[in-house]
């Protein structure tokens, strides 16, 4: 590889570690070993652009999903809280199903429980996508620490 395409390689690895993965590469290389080290470039910035596209879907896909379990679960805490009192008004009648109806009641509270379980699962999910959000990023720090090196080796060379 020569020093020109050391320079070259070095200006792409810096422009991907700053975040720019709009970067089309034209090279082609000196040698063999050289056309396959662009070729892979090429196609890592490609893996990079389908995994952050994919994060952002998902990420949105996560939000929206969560968005309307809250919803449900809102919707579900209403009626559930409707249910009781006409449970309670009913248990009023008599003792035999005063206790048959404090067991639905007691049915009924576990869903409500149950639903607030699974917007909590979900919003932990949503923190999930985040995170992958976070790992990308440090991906792409750790293409700057690439650049930088290549940047030593091009001087040292």
């Amino acid at each position: 590889m020569t020093k020109s395409e050391l320079t070259k390689l070095n200006e792409i690895i810096r422009k991907i570690s700053q975040g720019d993965l709009g970067i089309q590469i034209n090279e082609k290389g000196s040698s063999e070993e050289t056309k396959q080290l662009w070729n892979s470039i090429s196609e890592m910035i490609k893996n990079f652009q389908k995994s952050i596209k994919e994060t952002q879907d998902n990420s949105k896909d996560v939000s929206a999903t969560s968005q309307q379990v809250a919803a449900l679960t809102d919707q579900m805490n209403n009626a559930v809280q409707q249910v009781s009192i006409t449970v309670q008004q009913i248990s009023k009648g008599s003792q035999t199903q005063a206790v048959g109806l404090e067991e639905t009641n007691k049915a009924i509270e576990k869903i409500s429980s149950t639903m607030r379980d699974l917007a909590s699962k979900a919003n932990s999910t949503a923190n999930l996508s985040k995170s992958v959000e976070t790992v990308s990023v440090t991906g792409g720090k750790s293409a700057a620490e690439a650049a930088e090196r290549m940047t030593r080796i091009i001087k040292a060379a």
